[in-house]
């Protein structure tokens, strides 16, 4: 038998700004190469193999069909779950979002 590998993720939470339009759409995460997957706001837990990994978080408004684009880079080791933040912008709703790491202790 093979050596067994801990689950590892990444804890994924999308917000937008309180009284925002944006309550009407959805985000999409693209992580690495693989297509776009349409989510809910909120958290939601992707399960991911160790290694470092490109995470994309964007949102159709109007005519901008990337709107809120922004990406992070997440590196995760066997057994760990990182629990990262992206924040839709505040305004002018097309403009880039924000990714934060998240406090581990909010898990």
């Amino acid at each position: 038998m093979g050596e067994q590998v801990a689950e590892a993720g990444i804890k994924v939470t999308t917000s937008f700004p309180r009284g925002s339009q944006l309550r009407l759409v959805r985000p999409q995460l693209a992580l690495d190469d693989a297509p776009p997957m349409v989510v809910q706001w909120g958290t939601l837990l992707l399960p991911v193999s160790p290694g470092r990994h490109k995470l994309r978080c964007y949102y159709r408004y109007t005519l901008h069909r990337h709107a809120g684009n922004a990406v992070i880079e997440v590196q995760v080791d066997p057994g760990e779950v990182v629990p990262v933040t992206y924040q839709a912008p505040f305004g002018l709703l097309w403009r880039a979002g924000r990714w934060t790491y998240a406090d581990a202790d909010s898990m």
